[in-house]
């Protein structure tokens, strides 16, 4: 096949799908582009999650008839005008790629009016099809249409208009809280997501979105960050060590103003917390870090969602140190630079019976259990989620082995696991549900409420029953069998995160995943149940996504040890 150069119109679409994978990347793009014009007020309204159309307005520099017709142009900018301006960037956008590339793939219209007159312009897939006169005071505001309409490819593989939406809410959250200083408006649908103003004040207008977007858990206990040093300046808050996570869903961070993904900064932040959260839970924390432009390269990712700092190490110990200082400002049992948001009294729910840790054994009759227990299954040892057993003809049986067995071993988080998605699996209802006496309510940021809607049917399935009550909390009705109350939140967060798989393995991901994130601790004869439920199991070798439960270790594998 010959070597040929390829038209503009597909080039174009190349480029595009580097920039802008959905409707939120066009979001981005506009609402960053409206900061670089200097604009204190943004709204964005958007139609169908964005496919059907996302506007953008603002009251900014606007932009004359020459520049309008040059901004749909592959790469001009007027952020930057040699190569130099790159190591000293203070704008959001300066590749010059964004407006051309939504362009590429949408139907557009553009007015802005800049010290003259407004004009309007009409693009469809890059082209340029009429610009006339058109009445508006200064600012822009450009309305995105049919997002991927001439490359179906593309749409094929979209999400589902309300998980877009839920995205864009999420997006939003982040932009919120990285421009406090700038009025930003969502609506979705005709209807009013929120609505916040300018402010000069950074840091109290910060807190205000914080209480609005986030959730109750994150803002009850406020710690307050400020902290400056000579190249590295931070301003934030963490939440109490208190309320953690088991991912790292709750941490929103900003360097230069820019949303990005930096897990050097989490890690920083995760090592001032020390020994006063558990290793494998991660801080609440909104951190802004303003550092010399000098100091880090924003050009290494497409979309500009990472960065490299050249100086590291001293970047972060400056965050180390500032949160550090905030968790130490006590004065008695409180931090002086806390918080307190006072939300009304909340009761702990009920049980309408009691459920013992971990999952429940009641399949067999307690005798039959006891004598299995007693005369089955001999133990070495047990250490951590590792259970050690003397080889017995039930699991012999199993394991098929070919060589002398000196030892079983069992994983008991995968075999937690496997036993949770057969129970799951077995039938269409959800099953072992437990109602509560006394519902629980959560809640949630908008975001995580936007998308937790989403996948209603997927907590249902798990044995969750839940209905949504005011914008941003849910009312808890029963929970799965297998878990405790104080576990709800984690297990929906991990359901939210969600999996690349469909069907039955974006359940055992998710199954997967949260057994190992909320460790129970394994008894000796919780762990020897275990195996007795993963035994009555067909297939009982293999977790849900596939990893051994039960492995040996052979009387050659012992003897190569030794060799």
């Amino acid at each position: 096949m010959k070597i040929r150069t390829l038209d503009e119109q597909t080039i174009n679409q190349i480029a595009a799908g580097e920039v802008i994978e959905n409707p939120a990347s066009v979001v981005k793009e506009l609402v960053e582009n409206a900061v670089d014009s200097g604009a204190s007020q943004v709204k964005v309204e958007i139609f169908g999650g964005g496919f059907q159309s996302i506007t953008v307005s603002d009251n900014g520099s606007g932009m004359s008839r020459d520049d309008a017709l040059l901004c749909f142009m592959r790469h001009a900018t007027s952020k930057i005008q040699k190569v130099e301006d790159l190591s000293d960037l203070s704008t959001m956008g300066f590749r010059g790629e964004a407006l051309s590339s939504i362009a590429a793939i949408s139907k557009i219209t553009l007015t802005t009016s800049y010290e003259a007159a407004g004009i309007k312009l009409e693009v469809e897939a890059g082209r340029v099809l009429s610009i006339d006169p058109a009445p508006r005071v200064k600012g822009s505001s450009i309305e995105v249409r049919s997002l991927f309409y001439n490359v179906p490819a593309r749409k094929k593989f979209q999400k589902s208009a309300s998980a877009s939406s839920a995205e864009i809410t999420k997006l939003m959250t982040f932009l919120s809280l990285a421009y406090p200083e700038i009025g930003l408006t969502l609506w979705h649908q005709d209807k009013r997501v929120f609505d916040f103003c300018a402010s000069e004040n950074r840091q109290e207008e910060m807190l205000v979105r914080a209480k609005t977007l986030l959730s109750h858990d994150f803002v009850e206990d406020i710690h307050v960050i400020a902290h400056k040093q000579e190249s590295c300046e931070v301003m934030g808050f963490v939440a109490s060590p208190l309320k953690v996570r088991v991912n790292r869903s709750g941490q929103y961070l900003f360097v230069n103003r820019r949303v990005v993904v930096c897990p050097i900064f989490s890690y920083a932040v995760r090592d001032a917390f020390s020994t006063r959260i558990e290793k494998d839970r991660h801080p609440l924390f909104v951190l802004h870090c303003t550092i010399a432009p000098h100091l880090i390269d924003v050009n290494v990712h497409p979309q500009k969602k990472e960065i490299r700092l050249k100086e590291e190490k001293y970047t972060k110990n400056s965050i180390q140190l500032a949160v550090e200082k905030a968790l130490e400002k006590r004065s008695g049992n409180q931090l002086s630079a806390s918080i307190p948001i006072s939300y009304g009294h909340h009761e702990n729910p009920f049980w309408t019976k009691e459920v013992p840790s971990g999952i429940l054994y009641d399949s067999l009759p307690e005798s039959k259990q006891e004598s299995f227990i007693e005369n089955t299954l001999e133990v070495i040892g047990l250490f951590s989620h590792y259970l050690f057993l003397y080889p017995q003809s039930a699991l012999l049986k199993i394991l098929d082995a070919k060589e002398t067995i000196a030892m079983i071993g069992v994983d008991l988080y995968a075999a937690e696991s496997k036993i949770l998605f057969d129970e799951m699996r077995r039938t269409e209802e959800p099953k072992g549900s437990q109602t509560l006496l006394l519902p629980d309510t959560l809640s949630f940021s908008k975001a995580e409420s936007e998308g937790i809607l989403s996948i209603l049917d997927e907590l249902h399935q798990l044995g969750l029953r839940l209905h949504p009550i005011g914008e941003s909390a849910f009312l808890v009705e029963a929970i799965p069998e297998f878990m405790k109350q104080d576990q709800v939140r984690d297990l929906m967060l991990e359901c939210l995160q969600g999996s690349k798989e469909q069907g039955n393995r974006k359940y055992a991901a998710i199954l997967c995943r949260w057994v190992r994130k909320n460790k129970q601790p394994f008894s000796q004869e919780r762990a020897l149940r275990l195996v007795e439920q993963l035994l009555c199991l067909p297939d009982p070798l293999f977790c849900p996504l596939g990893k051994r439960t039960i492995s040996c270790i052979t009387k050659g594998q012992i003897d190569d040890w030794f060799k």
